[in-house]
């Protein structure tokens, strides 16, 4: 190629310009350039991978943590129920904090109700009284910490009770004697007294309740038990015909047999065989109570349980037999007794037979459709005579249990382990 003076103007033909240096340095630059730029498509491809990665494990931890977070709340739930029902489990009675009542029925079983509230307490001059609410059972009565009876279930109690041997009595009446007399011996929550005073023919309702402490405390808590059932928005000693003695039973029975003050229906709603309530299990006590029975009359008798009590159960059946020629075992349904039933014990002076109801007498309480029964009826009555082959074997072949077995049988259940 010339370039001639258009290069240096004097004509002189300088050599070609290599242009071979240039194309490599392009190359040169090309494939530094795509070199980068793949080192940065790489670089960024292995940010993007360990991001995706770390994001992954973190979500992945997450999802296991929260795993592991229930699993361990679960396990911190049920290790403090554990903690709680080993508390009431072991003590019998009202946990320390109140916030629990535990009754023991048997070893490992036992029934514990919880307090929401405490809406009364007391130490009398006989018990501690504490009245607790319970969502369930409402308001409920404990003495000494064991519950006695609630709102919710106790006409299942009362009703039997009361109304088993008040229907037996009914001929009784019909005979001339148009006014009874009952008597009710403990029942200070007032709900024997109140079933009693649903019958037109009972002229006075005696409660014999050593502790007024425990009548008060109903009056002012128990709204549901001790309201009168017919006297609209009245207690039950607004009636006249309720007498309420604060005395010891057996000596108020040996001063009514002293002077006459017989009775056409007793009812023993009585605590449990501890302290001042196992003279009520004496001998003395069942024949008392024939002496202070009217001819034609009828005793019913709280009696423990056949399957958790049994030697309380034999014990009352065995001293009203020896006292009274018919002594007859039914049954109640409550929910804070043991097992959810409770047996009961009429004993008359006559050959008749008590499971037979009454259908008149049943509708001559009905009337008052304000105030209905809740659990006694014709077919109850019947019903609850019904005892199962074990119970009737029991009862015949197995010998009155001594004082000192049922003080043992007590204490055993009572021992503060499951």
């Amino acid at each position: 190629m010339i370039l001639g003076n258009i290069v240096n103007g004097k004509g002189s033909v300088l050599p070609e310009p290599s242009i071979a240096p240039n194309i490599g340095f392009r190359r040169k630059r090309e494939s530094t350039f795509l070199t980068h730029q793949a080192s940065e498509v790489g670089y960024v491809h292995t940010c993007l991978t360990w991001i995706l990665i770390g994001v992954s494990g973190f979500f992945l931890f997450l999802l296991w943590y929260a795993s592991y977070s229930d699993q361990w709340g679960v396990h911190c739930s049920q290790q403090q129920q554990n903690t709680s029902n080993e508390t009431v489990v072991i003590s019998s009675g009202l946990s320390l904090d109140k916030a629990w009542t535990a009754a023991k029925w048997d070893h490992g079983i036992v029934l514990a109700v919880k307090s929401y509230s405490v809406l009364f307490e007391s130490t009398s001059k006989f018990q501690d009284i504490l009245v607790i609410n319970n969502k369930a059972l409402g308001p409920v009565l404990l003495l000494d910490g064991i519950p006695q009876t609630s709102s919710k279930d106790e006409a299942g109690y009362h009703e039997m009770i009361v109304h088993v041997p008040m229907s037996f009595l009914r001929k009784s009446s019909d005979e001339g004697r148009t006014s009874l007399r009952a008597l009710v011996i403990g029942g200070g929550d007032g709900g024997s007294a109140r079933e009693l005073l649903r019958h037109p023919s009972v002229e006075e309702v005696v409660l014999c309740e050593i502790d007024p402490a425990v009548s008060q405390a109903s009056k002012d808590w128990m709204e549901t038990i001790w309201v009168h059932p017919y006297l609209e928005g009245l207690p039950l000693d607004a009636d006249k015909r309720l007498r309420i003695v604060n005395e010891d039973a057996i000596e108020f029975l040996k001063t009514s047999v002293k002077y006459g003050e017989l009775f056409d229906v007793i009812v023993v709603d009585a605590s449990d065989p501890v302290g001042p309530g196992v003279a009520l299990y004496q001998p003395s006590f069942y024949e008392l109570l024939s002496s202070a029975l009217r001819p034609g009359g009828a005793v019913s008798v709280q009696a423990g349980s056949w399957l958790y009590f049994k030697e309380c159960f034999l014990i009352v059946y065995h001293r009203l037999r020896a006292s009274f020629p018919t002594v007859r075992p039914y049954t109640c349904i409550t929910q804070l007794y043991p097992g959810g039933f409770w047996n009961l014990m009429i004993a008359t002076k006559s050959g008749e037979d008590p499971s037979i109801p009454d259908a008149q007498i049943i509708e001559r309480i009905q009337v008052h459709k304000k105030k209905p029964l809740s659990w006694y009826s014709e077919n109850t009555h019947r019903a609850a005579f019904v005892q199962p082959p074990v119970v009737l074997e029991m009862l015949a072949s197995h010998p009155v249990p001594t004082m000192e077995e049922l003080a043992v049988s007590i204490s055993d259940v009572s021992l503060n382990y499951p």
